[in-house]
């Protein structure tokens, strides 16, 4: 038997709360690993797929997390599987964009918010794994946000007749909407409700390893669920290059702050849709869209305050700038004054001395 098929059970099985099966499987994957490099890589996001359905035969309770209590803290469920991709900066980077891009496809709510688990309790080492998660996150978030209101637009504004963007509560949405099947909309309430969902881990992370000098926590709905965003001037995120050399960010990190990721919205939804119930009443599909909406206004809002703090120390280092050219200009300008006046001595004295010269001379005849 090939390991490349077998590799992705074997990340399920290290999920297991039997902890003799739990040890065997990690064994097994640690050997895998250091004789066929990057088969892990290869099965990475499927084992973490099939950990979920794992979890799912062995759970009593939904929904289903995927982080857990420790010692030390909070736990991932696949955290053995990111120990084996994290110390080559390659591999590491790979798995962990193509974790945060899967939101992007994720259709199952109680997969998405296991996943989310798993994401936001992966313990970091190096200061380079968070930003690059953070990066990673910001961007798809922004990109799904997006992507989703306009089909939300698309789809109300087909029902309706109307342009629906310019309406600011549920109760007008619901004034201007005529009686219709929720089910249609409900692609775009999982996809929102992914987004949030990244924003939600983004905003955990900066917490809980201070990567920012101040917050801010923006309320997205009386639900109790939080989309936060961290920023500041001189935060660690925004000047945050993946470009840059492994050394400049390959700086040990820690945990700050030990909290388990809460997503209250997130875990209602799926215990409303594991009832056997397959689409939302109006009411709750409205209020998803509303949420979403804030969300786009969120990140613009980030966007805008980065791109100001961007210009801020664009004119500093201007300004910095000219003050080193006036510096050297002046430096130049010294240069010259003085060498003028050596010169000007000089011709002095062989003046003087032609006279004296001349005298002498004159003397003699």
């Amino acid at each position: 038997v090939h390991p490349l098929e077998f590799i992705s059970y074997l990340v399920a099985l290290t999920t297991d709360p039997d902890s003799d099966r739990k040890a065997e499987a990690e064994s097994l994957l640690t050997q895998i690993d250091s004789k066929y490099p990057r088969f892990i890589l290869t099965q990475s996001i499927l084992g973490l797929t099939r950990s979920f359905a794992y979890q799912r035969v062995l759970a009593t309770s939904d929904p289903i997390r995927g982080a857990s209590k420790a010692y030390d803290g909070y736990r991932a469920h696949c955290s053995h599987l990111y120990s084996l991709l994290r110390d080559n900066r390659q591999e590491r980077r790979s798995f962990l964009g193509s974790f945060v891009r899967s939101f992007q496809k994720e259709t199952d709510l109680g997969r998405m918010l296991y996943l989310a688990d798993n994401l936001a309790s992966f313990s970091f080492g190096l200061l380079d794994e968070p930003l690059f998660v953070v990066q990673q996150l910001g961007s798809t978030a922004a990109t799904l946000a997006t992507e989703t209101l306009a089909e939300y637009r698309k789809v109300l504004g087909s029902i309706s007749g109307r342009n629906v963007g310019d309406l600011d509560n549920v109760d007008e949405l619901s004034a201007a909407l005529p009686e219709f099947d929720t089910k249609v909309l409900m692609r775009s309430v999982v996809a929102g409700q992914s987004c949030l969902l990244l924003l939600a881990v983004k905003a955990h992370l900066k917490l809980s390893y201070a990567l920012s000098e101040r917050w801010c926590a923006i309320q997205l709905s009386r639900a109790v669920f939080y989309a936060c965003a961290w920023y500041v001037c001189c935060s660690k995120c925004r000047n945050y290059s993946a470009a840059e050399k492994a050394k400049v960010y390959d700086k040990p990190i820690a945990r700050k702050v030990e909290q388990p990721f809460e997503a209250i919205e997130t875990e209602a939804l799926v215990r409303e849709l594991g009832d056997g119930q397959t689409a939302l009443d109006r009411e709750r599909v409205f209020q998803c869209y509303f949420k979403l909406k804030q969300s786009i206004y969120l990140l613009q809002a980030i966007s805008d305050d980065e791109d100001d703090g961007n210009e801020a120390v664009g004119d500093e280092e201007r300004k910095e700038s000219g003050k080193s050219r006036r510096r050297s200009a002046s430096s130049a300008s010294s240069c010259v004054v003085k060498k003028r006046c050596r010169l000007s001595t000089a011709s002095a004295k062989k003046k003087k001395k032609m006279d004296a010269d001349d005298e002498v001379r004159n003397d003699a005849e």
